[in-house]
């Protein structure tokens, strides 16, 4: 898990991110982990190139993978202090 790595290096040395973030804004999500390495922004154009549609889950399946990682997934929230809408 996550916890043994924040005991041996200090918090502000991890960066979490969310794909939703990275999959809707490319160019900013790249500029944000620049920041966050100290190195200059990029100008350059990112491109995505998976361009498959992933198919449809069934609802009942859904629901239940939710319902059993809702306990982690609260768990890694309050690690990380920072919350991801993954329920969407």
């Amino acid at each position: 898990g996550l916890q043994p790595w924040l005991e041996i290096f200090s918090f502000d040395q991890f960066l979490f991110l969310n794909s939703d973030d990275f999959y809707h804004d490319l160019t900013g999500t790249f500029n944000y982990v620049f920041r966050f390495l100290d190195l200059p922004k990029h100008n350059g154009r990112y491109d995505y190139y998976n361009l498959t549609t992933p198919s449809k889950m069934r609802e009942d399946t859904r629901r239940e993978l939710l319902d059993y990682f809702r306990p982690y997934n609260k768990k890694l929230f309050k690690l990380i202090g920072k919350q991801f809408d993954w329920e969407k």
